[in-house]
């Protein structure tokens, strides 16, 4: 799982193809994969070679990866784009936000930039990029309150999608007056917008 953008994805995608690496696709998680393998066939564990790669990274992205030789660890990573783990009972979650994981958990990990959780079923350490464990606050949260306010929509991102409007407006409320004219809120040329 990628969130985010690798602003020097271009630039890695470059050295990946010097040293012979083939790419299927144009996508910046795929520069992810590549980077993290050529670690790992340096003889590099996966947990290091992870470490190693987001050393390279740059730009604002949460990660989500998981080894295929070790499909019960998934390692979290998080840089200026949200990622919070969910503490289950004999299970251990990431996602981008809380609401994604209230209908499993209730206790809750808020990472911060620059911190690396390594998740099994049974444990959740949470690490610096210098992979060196850091002390974190559990949080318990009503998740009920995240569950249970659908308004009658059918799930999540349709009653988002209906609230943009109402979204919108509160944001530019206040920001306005009656007076305005599209030119001055918008600036020259606004028909072309």
């Amino acid at each position: 799982m990628h969130n985010g953008i690798i602003e020097n994805h271009s630039d890695l995608k470059a050295y990946l193809k010097a040293e012979g690496i083939k790419f299927s696709t144009q996508t910046d998680t795929e520069v992810i994969a590549h980077l993290i393998r050529t670690f790992t066939e340096k003889g590099q564990s996966f947990e290091k070679a992870v470490f190693n790669s987001i050393k390279k990274l740059k730009g604002a992205y949460a990660l989500g990866i998981i080894d295929k030789n070790n499909p019960e660890q998934i390692i979290g990573v998080r840089n200026q784009s949200p990622l919070v783990l969910g503490k289950g009972f004999e299970e251990n979650f990431i996602a981008s936000d809380v609401m994604a994981l209230a209908p499993v958990t209730n206790k809750f990990i808020y990472l911060d930039d620059g911190q690396v959780a390594l998740l099994t079923n049974q444990k959740a350490v949470v690490k610096n990029t210098s992979n060196k464990t850091v002390r974190t606050k559990t949080y318990e949260i009503d998740s009920n309150a995240y569950t249970n306010d659908m308004a009658g929509y059918s799930h999540f991102m349709e009653k988002e999608i209906f609230e943009q409007p109402e979204a919108v407006k509160k944001s530019i409320e206040g920001r306005l007056s009656k007076h305005d004219t599209q030119e001055g809120i918008f600036g020259a040329g606004f028909e072309e917008l």
